[in-house]
């Protein structure tokens, strides 16, 4: 019988063993292994996930939360408030609304911040009622093409017969046109007066 050179044995041996790492070490193997490693990062970070941002919009007796800081038209303070977990701290970033006017109602004093010039009065009447539900209310009626007139501020209505009527002055001049046309700046100030009207 023929013996077999031990060199054949080393090169089969050789052969076996490459063959066995190239099945081990494939792609599909990496694959499968890394994705199981991003699976485990992903709970892991799920886990450890961070509080997300958040912002309040910080106002009388309500609060309310949005994603981002925005600019609301009122005379309050617009608060953004970050919080991390990592440090538990929260940064608060006031921003004021650029522009205000004064109203003035049965000799009550409001004032009103808002953040365009040329603001509608309608607009802020609707922003101060709301803003001041128990304090302010009004009704208007629409004339058509000389706009919107108020009818009634807190429950004291005109009165035809008696000739009384809410009459607004913008900057101490009596207006002649409605409150859906007038247009206010900064700086403005509006008064309201329950009386006979010179019209």
């Amino acid at each position: 019988m023929k013996k077999i050179n031990w060199k054949y044995h080393l090169l089969i041996f050789f052969a076996l063993l490459f063959s066995s790492l190239i099945f081990f070490l494939r792609p599909e193997t990496n694959l499968k292994k890394n994705e199981e490693i991003l699976q485990a990062e992903k709970i892991e970070q799920t886990e450890n996930k961070p509080e997300e941002k958040k912002t309040i919009i910080e106002k009388s007796k309500v609060t309310i939360n949005k994603t981002s800081p925005t600019i609301k038209k009122n005379n309050e303070k617009i608060v953004a408030t970050n919080t991390s977990t990592s440090t538990k701290e929260t940064e608060k970033i006031v921003l004021e609304l650029p522009y205000f006017a004064d109203f003035k109602v049965n000799d009550k004093n409001y004032r009103i911040n808002f953040s365009e010039e040329n603001i509608i009065l309608e607009k802020l009447m609707q922003q101060l009622q709301n803003e001041n539900k128990s304090e302010f209310i009004f009704q208007t009626k629409d004339y058509g093409s000389m706009g919107k007139f108020v009818t009634e501020i807190n429950n004291l209505k005109n009165d035809n017969e008696k000739g009384l009527y809410w009459i607004y002055y913008l900057n101490g001049k009596s207006a002649n046109i409605g409150i859906s046309y007038q247009k206010v700046n900064s700086g403005d100030n509006i008064e309201w007066k329950y009386e006979k009207s010179k019209f």
